[in-house]
């Protein structure tokens, strides 16, 4: 694990379920498999984030991809670290066969959500594009996690951020996803399985699989 990131970040209380599924971990994983279907499942050769750029562009949204070695080591960790493979955006199941993914939302009409749209529309129009892992999409482009820097946030408090490049022929773009300050997971009665915040399960993803410097 990434010291770095790791005392930086919440600790996380596994809850249990209200009644808990042998399966959630392994059955019926959504996305594409081996040799069949529209798009036939690839597994990088190391762990790999993946961004949506139009849902940058029109909505402020953060939808990735993380495409890993061996899927099922990671979501066997899940279960072990985390208990849960839920997010709090939507109560989604981020297990894919090729490894998660997730949404990180931004306020409506908030700063977060305009600087998002911007860095859309610079990555939807100067970085050429990549297929999805989940299907022949091609408005993707590969983020690569670089470490963590201090900043501050809307509110002018000091956070520790993810910083993360997105790199063309002859342009870089950045983004900082700030993580420190929050809850790792909740849980109330009405859902079945505690649900993960993102940013907290982006900053553990790090932690899982980069060392100190990134890439």
């Amino acid at each position: 694990m990434n010291n770095e990131i790791k005392e930086h970040m919440k600790k996380i209380k596994k809850a249990e379920p209200n009644d808990e599924y042998d399966g959630l971990f392994t059955d019926e994983i959504n996305g594409p498999n081996i040799g069949s279907g529209e798009k036939p499942l690839e597994l990088p050769k190391k762990p790999e984030f993946r961004i949506k750029t139009t849902s940058l562009l029109q909505k402020g949204l953060i939808h990735l991809q993380m495409g890993v070695p061996k899927p099922g080591d990671l979501h066997e960790a899940m279960e072990k670290e985390l208990g849960t493979a839920f997010v709090s955006t939507g109560g989604d199941r981020v297990l894919r066969t090729y490894g998660v993914a997730f949404n990180i939302h931004t306020s409506h009409d908030s700063i977060d959500e305009h600087e998002m749209k911007e860095l859309g529309h610079r990555l939807a129009n100067e970085f050429s594009p990549i297929v999805s892992f989940a299907s022949p999409t091609t408005d993707y482009l590969v983020m690569e996690y670089v470490g963590i820097t201090e900043g501050k946030d809307n509110l002018g408090k000091d956070v520790t951020m993810l910083e993360f490049h997105f790199k063309g022929d002859e342009k870089k773009e950045t983004l900082f996803v700030a993580y420190s300050h929050c809850e790792p997971s909740t849980k109330s009665d009405e859902v079945n399985y505690p649900v993960l915040n993102p940013e907290w399960l982006l900053a553990w993803l790090c932690s899982h699989y980069y060392d100190d410097g990134g890439q």
